[in-house]
């Protein structure tokens, strides 16, 4: 089966890729609502260099990308990425949830 992409593709928006490429996430979320159908979170350092970070260790502003997806009336998952911690994975999404909360209540 051959999927059409007007109805079964679309992005899973990767906060950390984005912003390691130069990108604004928030924008990029604000200018492609209809595609945004996963959002997947790391932190990245300043320098953004391609290595992950717990939400909150790195440069990348979550406060604008939780508003973005307020403004675009998201529903969907947002997932929290835990590699390179598989050794402390419970601890370090712990970590985030309480980190990233606060985030999401705000209006």
């Amino acid at each position: 089966m051959f999927f059409s992409a007007d109805s079964s593709i679309r992005m899973n928006c990767d906060i950390g890729h984005l912003f390691c490429v130069n990108e604004d996430p928030a924008q990029v979320i604000r200018s492609m609502p209809q595609e945004v159908a996963h959002v997947h979170l790391e932190d990245i350092g300043a320098n953004r260099v391609h290595q992950h970070l717990a939400p909150g260790k790195g440069a990348i502003d979550f406060r604008s990308i939780f508003a973005a997806l307020r403004e675009i009336n998201y529903t969907g998952w947002v997932t929290v990425e835990l590699y390179p911690y598989e050794t402390t994975a419970a601890g370090m999404a712990k970590q985030a949830f309480e980190y990233l909360k606060p985030l999401l209540n705000e209006a």
